[in-house]
């Protein structure tokens, strides 16, 4: 849906060649350890190397499993462990790839018996049991919000924070809702609450919890906020801020902005607002923005940013743009590892509009 996910994908990625050497015995697995129900997965990369992990129905909490080599041993990881030592609960199995699979769970002098059934083998999870839908079903439980008044931007409205279950302790969402005043409120107040958890394994979060399941054996963490930045009679726009992990090398964090035209409820590109004035010649099917756009962008930059971040940011070509009521406003769309220079400038609208397009003038004489 969004982006930001695609770290997920390009972690994956370069694996699911080796992971379409499917071993027999890879897939999702339910039964008991002692008399304890769990949900278990476990994959093979294809080169020797193997991945796992599991949950007890009683906590759904995952507790990643590394392989051994050998597919009938594996050793438990929890955090905080030094994985040079290895020195969790090991993992006996037989049977691996048939009807039952039986084994023993040590740890120490204790032992518990292990008894599992197939559920959903390698070929249908798409070489990663571990972000199987299979895997993750039950974990996916009834949501549950908190509804506080708030106000920001000129608008009144009420907060709604989804309260996690203990198992999703890394997961932070907060939204908002308000009462309808304009024709296209109904549909912009539709799109919000589809960015809230449904209880559904098809959950944004959930699904990055499946990256970083399906990629480290561990769940990753997700924390959203949306908030109304500008407000009017004509146009809304909603500022998220996010931080995710979903696997991969790295998490991501940043900012983004949608504006939603209220008399229609569709959401704006402003993109289209600025006119031939504001773009360079294109470049690879994109247009990078004008270097006096730059410029101007530049004299409204922070007065404390590092002189690297301003240089950063006058060299880059590709920006984002939101609605503030100050004026128009203009972020770099800098590359991860200068994550920590993003500046917003905002431009007064006096100044901006030289740049407008007709589409841009026409919205700007709708917001005064």
């Amino acid at each position: 849906m969004i982006a930001r996910l695609l770290a997920v994908a390009a972690f994956i990625a370069p694996v699911a060649a080796q992971a379409a050497e499917d071993a027999a015995w890879a897939g999702v697995y339910e039964g008991t350890i002692g008399r304890y129900p769990v949900t278990v997965c476990l994959q093979s990369w294809g080169d020797g190397s193997a991945l796992g992990a599991y949950y007890y129905h009683s906590q759904l909490k995952p507790i990643r499993l590394d392989g051994t080599g050998d597919p009938a041993r594996w050793i438990e990881v929890t955090e905080g462990d030094n994985r040079d030592v290895r020195t969790g609960p090991r993992w006996s199995l037989t049977g691996l790839g048939g009807d039952t699979v039986t084994g023993t769970w040590r740890a120490g002098k204790r032992a518990l018996p292990i008894t599992l059934r197939g559920v959903m083998d390698d070929s249908a999870a798409d070489g990663f049991p571990c972000a199987s839908a299979a895997f993750l079903s039950r974990r996916a439980v009834p949501v549950a919000f908190e509804r506080t008044a708030d106000s920001a931007a000129g608008l009144v409205f009420t907060r709604v924070t989804y309260k996690p279950p203990a198992h999703f302790s890394d997961v932070s969402i907060e939204n908002f809702t308000f009462g309808p005043s304009q024709p296209g409120d109904a549909a912009i107040l539709r799109e919000l609450e589809a960015g809230l958890p449904r209880g559904t394994v098809d959950d944004e979060f959930i699904q990055c919890m499946a990256g970083a399941l399906g990629s480290l054996g561990i769940d990753g963490f997700w924390e959203q906020s949306s908030s109304p930045a500008y407000v009017s009679q004509a146009f809304l726009a909603v500022q998220t801020s996010l931080g995710t992990f979903c696997g991969g090398a790295h998490p991501n964090f940043g900012s983004y902005q949608r504006v939603f035209d209220r008399e229609t409820g569709a959401e704006v590109k402003l993109e289209g607002w600025l006119g031939a004035a504001a773009w360079g010649e294109v470049e690879y099917d994109t247009r990078p923005l004008a270097a006096a756009l730059r410029e101007l962008a530049l004299r409204h930059w922070p007065d404390d940013s590092e002189p690297e971040c301003r240089q950063a940011a006058l060299d880059q070509s590709y920006w984002t743009f939101g609605l503030s009521a100050a004026g128009f406003s203009l972020t770099p769309d800098f590359p991860h590892v200068l994550t920590a220079c993003e500046e917003t400038a905002t431009v007064p609208w006096t100044e901006i509009e030289p740049y407008l397009s007709h589409e841009g003038n026409a919205a700007r004489a709708r917001m005064r």
